[in-house]
């Protein structure tokens, strides 16, 4: 037999490898989604990490059973896919991602873009409220097993449809945000934290504060510490955080005819030495209060007020509508709103999943308003 093989010529041989190539990739297309799932993760590492033929011995159940339950797909009952669902979490399963996001399945990839505007030359220091929303996040979204991507808001338009994520979040859209008409456009989930201002109609896979409540509690507050002339500075940035903020300040004040109020906008890019200007105007011109909604603000109007010869806050006070770590160790302390990021990122996550759930769509499932209060310090004076 040995002999009979040595005289088959090179050329047979070519032939009869290629065919039996051609039929073994025949068989491996005719194959099922639960098979090509042992093999994608068998393909992921050495052999001692769990396959879904493992999680099958394991529950006692069929192959195309354990692959649909993790997928999502099939009528499967709840006590099964939790039962397969314990089971891949005890043997450490990971399945295929991309893999799955091919065949239509639900990859466990949840991106979160913060859309800080390109004209910003803001750095990492400078948003406080956004690093520790956006580690809530994350923090949430991977001990709830989905595994969170942050994406940039310049690049990811161009990739919206190829990404394998089953949806995404975005912080502080923009007016008219391009991103989210995108993201509908192309059918991908996606909730945010904020309004896009320019959208009509009451949003509903939206977290947020209720800034116009807090914002009127904190001027009521600064109205007993001895206001009667406010100057709000907020940012040119069309952010629903800076215009929700102005409506309110405006909508307060025109129901107190002994406060004068007035809004200075800063052009973007953000240069400190016009926040300072401001703040050394505003004081020029018998500000007693200033209220910043700008986070990055914060030192150069610190640097405005001491320039222009006024102690805090004897002659003018000042609270912000962040409460930064600049604003907590600041000399003097700064009275700041606490708008609870950290809770805010955790609900944007469980909103996004309610969302990929199919659930919530009235919008009362989950509790889309987060808390926030007022953090009274040495900035403003104390109540008579």
């Amino acid at each position: 037999m040995q002999g009979c093989i040595t005289r088959v010529s090179v050329g047979v041989m070519f032939r009869y490898i290629r065919v039996s190539l051609s039929r073994c990739a025949s068989a491996r297309r005719r194959r099922s989604a639960y098979d090509r799932d042992v093999d994608d993760s068998r393909r992921l590492g050495p052999r001692d990490r769990s396959t879904l033929r493992d999680i099958s011995v394991d529950t006692g159940l069929s192959l195309s059973t354990v692959s649909q339950a993790l997928r999502g797909a099939g009528r499967i009952s709840e006590a099964t896919r939790r039962r397969v669902q314990e089971a891949s979490e005890r043997l450490s399963y990971r399945a295929n991602i991309s893999a799955l996001h091919m065949r239509g399945a639900r990859t466990g990839l949840v991106g979160l873009v913060a859309e800080v505007p390109d004209a910003t030359s803001w750095g990492v220091s400078d948003l406080d409220f956004l690093v520790r929303c956006e580690r809530a996040f994350c923090d949430t979204a991977l001990t709830e097993g989905r595994y969170p991507v942050l994406l940039s808001s310049p690049l990811v338009g161009g990739a919206v449809g190829a990404l394998p994520v089953d949806g995404i979040a975005v912080i502080d859209p923009r007016a008219d945000d391009p991103l989210l008409e995108l993201l509908d456009e192309r059918g991908v989930p996606h909730v945010a934290l904020g309004r896009d201002v320019a959208r009509a109609g009451e949003p509903t896979w939206v977290v947020d504060n209720d800034k116009a409540a807090i914002t009127h509690e904190a001027l009521d507050g600064l109205y007993a510490r001895g206001m009667r002339n406010l100057r709000l500075i907020v940012a040119d940035s069309g952010q629903s955080y800076m215009t929700d903020v102005a409506d309110a300040v405006l909508a307060w004040s025109s129901a107190r005819s002994d406060v004068r109020s007035t809004i200075a906008v800063l052009p973007l890019p953000f240069d400190p030495r016009d926040a300072e200007a401001q703040a050394a105007a505003a004081c020029q011109e018998g500000v007693d209060t200033i209220y910043l909604a700008v986070e990055a603000a914060l030192p150069a109007v610190l640097d405005g007020i001491a320039a222009a010869g006024r102690a805090i806050p004897d002659d003018v006070q000042i609270l912000t509508t962040t409460d930064s770590t600049r604003a907590q160790t600041a000399r003097p302390r700064i009275s700041a709103i606490d708008l609870h990021p950290e809770a805010l990122g955790a609900r944007l996550f469980q909103v996004l999943e309610e969302r990929l759930s199919g659930g919530g769509a009235d919008g009362r499932a989950v509790d889309r308003i987060v808390p926030a209060e007022v953090r009274w310090r040495e900035s403003t004076r104390p109540v008579p």
